[in-house]
């Protein structure tokens, strides 16, 4: 059975390397809800200590737990289609019954990470079920864990203004027309979701 030794999910410092910026953050949030942060795209490091009474014994694992699972209407429900999100559109978190393929997931790391342990890089962290060993790096005391993590480029892309295609249209002619360059906007970045040590994987 999985037991949970430890929660980590409070009390992180992150650091923004692209602009010197540190944040203590008593508990994990989106840098994207930040307006310093909004347009960040990079690296982050997230730094926090952990004192152990004894090295664990057995199997140790620093997992991140979230992502939103598909919730299945029954026929029995009453719901007669599928149910409209806050813009009017299907929720694709909700699916009804029948044939078809549906898949959803928000991943709790936007978009990758890497993780070290005391110096030592433990793996990176990308898909599920971002999970990784770290019985052999962690000792009886202190103990530092990083976690670098990586969002895309579109946050940086978002804050740039329209680009002027004026001179090429006139020099090449009217060939190709970008579309809605005017609707980008940053993604959801950082870590997400509950950080966990524990005897097991949850999957």
């Amino acid at each position: 059975m999985r037991k949970v030794l430890s929660d980590l999910s409070r009390d992180w410092l992150a650091h923004f390397t692209g602009i010197d910026k540190s944040l203590a953050l008593p508990q994990l949030t989106d840098w994207s809800q930040d307006p310093e942060t909004l347009h960040y795209s990079g690296e982050v490091t997230y730094m926090r200590n952990l004192t152990l009474s004894s090295k664990p014994f057995g199997a140790t694992y620093l997992q991140v737990r979230g992502g939103i699972p598909l919730e299945d209407e029954s026929p029995g429900s009453g719901t007669t289609k599928t149910p409209l999100g806050p813009d009017g559109l299907p929720d694709p978190r909700r699916t009804l019954t029948g044939p078809g393929m549906h898949a959803h997931f928000d991943p709790p790391i936007r978009e990758a990470a890497l993780v070290t342990v005391n110096g030592k890089l433990a793996g990176s962290l990308w898909h599920p079920p971002y999970c990784l060993d770290v019985s052999n790096l962690l000792q009886a005391g202190d103990n530092q864990i990083e976690l670098h993590v990586y969002n895309t480029a579109l946050n940086a892309w978002s804050a740039l203004p329209l680009r002027d295609d004026k001179p090429l249209i006139a020099q090449y002619g009217d060939r190709f027309q970008m579309q809605d360059l005017d609707r980008v906007q940053p993604l959801p970045s950082g870590i997400l979701g509950p950080i966990e040590l524990a005897t097991s994987c949850f999957r």
